[in-house]
Formats: C-alpha cells, structure tokens, sequence
C-alpha cells in the first residue's frame, strides 16, 4: 500500500483536483482550465493525467456544480474511462445555462450528456461512502438543496476527505448563505 497522493491545478478562478488513493483509485474534483502562464487557456489538467500520470480510469469523478470554471476541460473526459460520476442532483437545465455563451455550449452539453448517463447508484464495491473502496480514505459529501438554483455557487457539493486524521475540505463555490446553513 502507499501513501494518499494529492495534485492541486490553480486553474485561475478555481482548482482541479487529483486524488490517488493509498490502493490505487484515481479521483477528480472539478474540471477547471488554465493558468497563469501566457498560454493560459491551454492548461489541461485532464491532458497531464493521461499523458504524465498515465493516468486511464477515473473511479470517482465529482463536479461540484456546473459552472463554466468547474467543467471547462471536460471535452477531454473520453480518454478516459469514467466509473463514477457524482454532481448536484436535480437542478434545471435552464438555470445551469442561463448566460452560457454559444462558444461554451459544447461544454454543458457534454455535462448533460454524463448527467444522463451517470444515473445510477454506485454499487457497494465502488461507493465512496465504502473508505475500504478507496484505501481507507473516508468521504463525507454535503449539499444545501433547499437554496434557489438562481445561484449554483450554493448548490456546490462539499466533499470531506479524511485519511489517517487529516482532513481535506472540498468547498465547491459555496458562498456565505450555504456555508451558513452547513455549519
């Protein structure tokens, strides 16, 4: 067994993250795009996974909510093969596209397309709520439904990971009003 193994992306408005666990389980939160360096739109973290980490299945996929800077590399999601998928359940297709440019359209409706397809519980020997599934790290995932949808930032899930008495916070674009309502 090895030790939990964490990459974090500033993807300027927010982070993509790559979780390997001690077993071997690869995890993505977010699928944001980008830097700070010159060519900044070109910075695919899903890219450096398949062609750094050789990195090919993706065991639990989690977008905390669908906003441009949360699924911005998501067209790049078919190299890989995808086990779970988890994201806000029910919000309405209207307001997850109200304002989104006909340039960023392919993206959302790639979010919808694995919206569709992912509608399934997960089984007991993938769950993450199983923390033998993942090496012994634990999951605890949060959400505040009862807020409108008018504001998606508070409808992000929250994702607990905790390891050998460590614990990581996964906060989405939880503003003060669902973070409120959380603690």
């Amino acid at each position: 067994m090895s030790n939990l193994k964490i990459r974090v992306w500033d993807v300027k408005h927010g982070n993509a993250i790559y979780v390997r666990s001690p077993n071997g389980k690869n995890l993505v939160y977010d699928l944001g795009r980008g830097d700070y360096s010159e060519d900044s739109d070109d910075r695919s973290p899903l890219e450096t996974l398949y062609d750094h980490y050789k990195v090919r299945t993706i065991d639990y996929l989690m977008i905390t909510h669908p906003h441009k800077d949360h699924i911005d590399d998501i067209l790049h999601i078919d190299k890989f093969r995808v086990v779970n998928l988890h994201r806000p359940k029910s919000l309405d297709r209207k307001s997850i596209l109200a304002g989104v440019s006909d340039k960023d359209r392919p993206k959302f409706e790639k979010y919808f397309e694995l919206d569709r397809d992912y509608n399934t519980t997960a089984d007991a020997d993938t769950t993450i709520t199983n923390s033998a599934n993942f090496g012994g790290v634990s999951f605890q995932i949060f959400q505040t439904p009862s807020l409108p949808e008018t504001n998606l930032n508070n409808r992000s899930l929250i994702s607990v990971l905790t390891y050998e008495g460590l614990k990581m916070v996964i906060p989405g674009d939880n503003e003060y009003a669902s973070l409120d309502i959380l603690m």
